[in-house]
């Protein structure tokens, strides 16, 4: 998704296409970006309040 809209319209099966842009693609794949996208946010918020380690350690 590009233009960040959120609408249950812009999923019809298979196929996504956002109302506001016009963006196409497959649906699934939408939804396994968005997925990624929130992890990647959520990981960067704990990192920045030191929840999380930015490097890893072998114990």
């Amino acid at each position: 998704m590009r233009c960040n809209h959120i609408s249950k319209n812009n999923r019809n099966r298979l196929s996504f296409r956002c109302e506001k842009c016009g963006y196409e693609n497959n649906a699934d794949l939408i939804g396994a970006m968005n997925i990624e996208h929130k992890t990647r946010d959520y990981r960067y918020i704990l990192e920045s309040l030191g929840c999380l380690s930015a490097t890893r350690t072998n114990a």
